[in-house]
Parts: structure tokens; C-alpha cells; sequence
């Protein structure tokens, strides 16, 4: 039974970056701020790329915002980024394969009703 039907505190609550994850954040930032076809963005991801892939990557020759999306769907595959991903990129909200295009009230979640009915002074997010 834990005190006040909370869990315990627990020291194994922490944050995991890849060093590959991090090229490619400074990729993207590059991008943003500097437009597409940067030569210091591409050859950070040619890094990860060619980590991956060995002697069989092609080496890239342009870099855009869609490029570097795909990229980090084949990078971070099943690692639970892709909806931050697809949300930062303005990509969320479009149809593809089984699922229809979505209202941007779906890039936030709902509140729990546990929580809005502990604080008065929640508001449940928008479409929920």
C-alpha cells in the first residue's frame, strides 16, 4: 500500500538523448534558421547516415525541413517521436495511410478528468 495512493518516489526517472537525436536537432536548427541546402546541416545528418548505413549511404546533396522529417522517421523509428516530430514540422494534422486529416486542437492533449475536477481553475483544452 503506498501513503496517500501515490507511488514512491523513484530515482529512475530520467531522460535519454542519442547523440544522433542531438546531430540532428542542431541540423534542423541550422535549417530553420538558415534555410534549406545548408552544407553544415547536411553534413550532420550525412553523419547519422552514414553511421547507419556504412559504405551503402549516398551522401546528400540538399537538405529540406520534408528531408529532414524523413530522416528522423527512419532515424528514431519506433522511439516515440514522431508525433513531436510530425507536430513541429506542421506535418501532424495532414491524412496519410489510415488516418484522416485532423483538427489542430488534436496537437494537445485533453486534460484527465481527474485533474480538472482536483483545480476549479483548469479549463479542459480546446476540441476535448
Amino acid at each position: 500500500e503506498y501513503a496517500n495512493g501515490f507511488l514512491p518516489e523513484l530515482s529512475n526517472d530520467f531522460p535519454i538523448f542519442r547523440y544522433a537525436d542531438v546531430l540532428m536537432m542542431k541540423a534542423e536548427a541550422i535549417t530553420r534558421i538558415n534555410g534549406p541546402n545548408n552544407q553544415e546541416a547536411i553534413d550532420l545528418v550525412d553523419l547519422v547516415r552514414a553511421r547507419a548505413f556504412g559504405d551503402n549511404h549516398t551522401a546528400l546533396t540538399s537538405l529540406s525541413l520534408d528531408d529532414l522529417l524523413a530522416e528522423r522517421g527512419r532515424e528514431f523509428f519506433a522511439e516515440g517521436y514522431r508525433r513531436q516530430d510530425l507536430i513541429r514540422f506542421g506535418k501532424y494534422n495532414d491524412s496519410w495511410w489510415e488516418k484522416p486529416a485532423s483538427q489542430p486542437s488534436k496537437n494537445i492533449m485533453p486534460i484527465p478528468a481527474p485533474q480538472l475536477q482536483a483545480n476549479p481553475n483548469l479549463d479542459q483544452n480546446p476540441g476535448y
